[in-house]
């Protein structure tokens, strides 16, 4: 049992630090921020808070949240109001 907890944490941790980070300065005069065509609400992305700001000044929990709803640029942390 311990075992497989180690591997789903290995798991998670791996599709973490993996992941395409874009890591890049927003400016709002660049187009386009937004690709409907990667827009795909099906996809299981993992629960870890790891908050990025999209090109669209919209705060989203992680990454993965924001890739699914089609954000093409997004830096770390959420959106300052």
């Amino acid at each position: 049992m311990t075992r497989i907890i180690s591997y789903s944490i290995l798991f998670i941790l791996l599709i973490y630090f993996s992941s395409c980070n874009k890591n890049e300065e927003i400016t709002p005069d660049e187009e386009p921020c937004i690709d409907t065509e990667l827009i795909n609400q099906t996809i299981i992305c993992y629960a870890i808070y790891a908050p990025v700001c999209g090109c669209n000044e919209k705060t989203y929990s992680n990454d993965c949240i924001a890739e699914s709803n089609g954000i093409l640029r997004y830096v770390d942390g959420a959106c300052k109001e």
